[in-house]
């Protein structure tokens, strides 16, 4: 997923004022060597609060029916560690602000560089507290999970 990003990043498919130029200049070694980098890396824990958001919770595993919106567990997977040969990403342990920046660039179709649209589909008629909602709950994904394999 990293070794994508950066390819687009750097071929203009995805484009970012900080990460754009950076990623011009990388190799496609360059960019093999980062990916397999931060793919070794161990993820330390964020937090999104003591109450996860329930409505982040339903849209995340259940998605919204009525409205053509489908469940984010599809690709990320039921604890949010993604599909690494779909090119799905991990979000469990990404941070709140983060996802939902993203979610809102997919809706807004100033980011576009998502397999057939899927993403573009998925988020199109969500809305502002629907995105926050989900955004809150993957970034505490990995407690939820926690829990439930403690109890």
């Amino acid at each position: 997923y990293i070794y994508k990003q950066l390819q687009d990043f750097k071929q203009g498919a995805r484009a970012d004022p900080i990460m754009s130029p950076q990623a011009r200049s990388l190799s496609d070694q360059d960019m093999r060597d980062l990916a397999a980098y931060y793919a070794a890396q161990t993820t330390s824990l964020g937090t999104a609060g003591e109450e996860l958001s329930q409505l982040g919770k339903r849209i995340y595993h259940g998605g919204i029916a009525e409205r053509g919106i489908p469940a984010c567990m599809a690709c990320h997977g039921p604890a949010g560690q993604g599909n690494a040969p779909a090119a799905f990403p991990k979000l469990s342990y990404q941070h709140a602000p983060y996802v939902a920046s993203e979610l809102r660039t997919f809706r807004a179709g100033k980011r576009d560089n998502d397999p057939a649209g899927m993403m573009r589909d998925s988020i199109a008629r969500m809305t502002d507290e629907e995105i926050e909602a989900v955004a809150r709950y993957v970034s505490g994904l990995h407690r939820a999970q926690k829990a439930a394999l403690e109890r």
